[in-house]
């Protein structure tokens, strides 16, 4: 089995899992009743925790994220059309606050995947750069500081990588993330390695030389 095959059969046997036991009825005499005082803490804890160590198993990327959110969305869906849920008793508000608690540590856990695969893409380069991420952000926070492009008080960050983005293919959200806390006064915020320095230092040399070697009939 491949992981594409793994990633649908698990995800689609944990569907199946939360909607037998949260989107059905429970009788008063079941051991954990949605309005028991312990159902969340005794139950439905240890049932997420269950979910997230056979997530864990899975391989952490980018189909996974997606697997994820197509079910955060199917259950969202269920929860806002399923007619019975619609109803004002008690038992069925407590049903609807355990399915929205559900569904949002399964959000939670798709933004943990999500920073896991960003935190190892340091290396990440698109198609459009011969720069990584980290090396972009560097550039561009070496051109705010130097005024060659508007500063820091005259365009927000966010704006910044919306333009970044469109320019070099490389996420606006990620960039986000380098282009964040004191990286505005102390570039070494964005990166810490000598090599991605030595990068940006060597396409810029490379600019000079070509702007003095395309300059020397006007000397």
């Amino acid at each position: 089995m491949n992981s594409f095959e793994n990633i649908n059969q698990s995800v689609s046997a944990i569907e199946n899992q939360i909607k037998s036991e949260l989107f059905t009825s429970k009788s008063i005499y079941d051991t954990y009743n949605f309005t028991s005082p312990n159902y969340r803490t005794h139950f439905l804890s240890g049932f997420i925790e269950e979910i997230n160590n056979e997530l864990d198993t899975l391989p952490q990327d980018e189909y996974l994220i997606k697997k994820l959110n197509v079910l955060i969305n199917s259950l969202q869906s269920d929860l806002d059309s399923d007619p019975v849920l619609k109803k004002q008793t008690n038992s069925i508000r407590a049903q609807k606050s355990h399915i929205e608690f559900l569904i949002s540590e399964l959000t939670k856990k798709v933004l943990s995947i999500e920073k896991a695969i960003f935190n190892k893409r340091d290396d990440f380069k698109s198609d459009m750069t011969c720069l990584t991420r980290k090396e972009t952000a560097l550039l561009f926070r070496y051109l705010q500081l130097t005024n060659s492009i508007l500063n820091h008080d005259q365009i927000s960050d966010r704006e910044l990588c919306k333009h970044i983005a469109a320019l070099t293919h490389i996420s606006d959200a990620q960039l986000r993330k380098e282009l964040t806390g004191n990286s505005w006064t102390d570039p070494t915020e964005i990166s810490a390695k000598r090599e991605n320095f030595d990068k940006v230092k060597s396409v810029l040399e490379f600019i000079i030389d070509r702007i003095k070697s395309d300059s020397k009939p006007f000397n």
